[in-house]
């Protein structure tokens, strides 16, 4: 009989089923609400990658808030996405090669000419944006590297946010979600009996939940990746290349 460590934290055969419909497939979408949670989304989670390639690109912090909110309002409120096709599938380099069109633009016209028109804005936080910016190593990594090598953090970290979002909906909530910070590390000397103490189960029942917990992360990663790129076999390509710019800046 198996115990509550041996269950997936949430059940069903569509357990990180690979979606018919990716983040940039909505983002064209006819409805206009879809287009909209679409959209938003995709602004907000890549603002960072955004802002640290035109930042390398020898903007002032200022300068680079300023080019990042005007660049993702405009780029909602236009029909760029339905031409996502030009770009082979890989929204990462879609959004790079969008952003380098517009800065293009920008040195053609006044800076002040749309901002703070009727356009549509997102909340980015500028002083973090620029803390984090400020806590990159020094490095002689071109701006590009740079963007893929965040766009792959970001990448990781929606994943882990949706593991996490699955995990606190879970029945072993408390259980799972005192795994997560192990997924992605080693697990130091002594800590799955402590765990295993807290929730009534024996060190190796720990230890073999948080092994298929990280089987659950790898479906997360792809899954984001996915969305993404919107076929398996571009995904797979897109994950060699994001995981390559990770070890590059390792």
């Amino acid at each position: 009989m198996s115990s509550d460590a041996d269950q997936p934290f949430w059940k069903g055969p569509r357990e990180f089923a690979m979606t018919r419909w990716s983040l940039v497939s909505r983002a064209r979408s006819d409805a206009p609400q879809d287009r909209a949670e679409a959209l938003n989304d995709l602004c907000t989670a890549y603002w960072y990658p955004v802002y640290a390639f035109i930042r390398r690109k020898g903007k002032s912090a200022e300068a680079a808030q300023d080019l990042a909110q005007e660049f993702l309002a405009d780029w909602m409120a236009s029909s760029a996405l339905d031409r996502v096709d030009e770009a082979k599938g890989k929204f990462r380099t879609f959004l790079l090669r969008s952003l380098e069109h517009f800065l293009i633009d920008q040195t053609r016209r006044d800076k002040a000419q749309k901002r703070g028109g009727n356009i549509t804005h997102i909340a980015l936080d500028g002083l973090a944006m620029e803390a984090r910016y400020r806590m990159e190593p020094l490095t002689t990594e071109t701006p590009e590297t740079l963007y893929d090598r965040h766009f792959a953090e970001t990448v990781l970290a929606r994943a882990m946010e949706r593991l996490t979002k699955a995990a606190q909906a879970s029945p072993r909530a408390a259980f799972t979600l005192d795994l997560l910070p192990h997924v992605t590390g080693e697990l130091p000397p002594g800590v799955a009996d402590e765990i295993g103490t807290r929730h009534g189960l024996t060190g190796g029942a720990v230890s073999a939940a948080l092994h298929r917990l990280r089987g659950q992360w790898k479906k997360s990663v792809r899954e984001e990746v996915l969305e993404t790129t919107g076929s398996p076999e571009a995904m797979e390509e897109e994950m060699r290349h994001l995981f390559a710019s990770l070890i590059q800046e390792s």
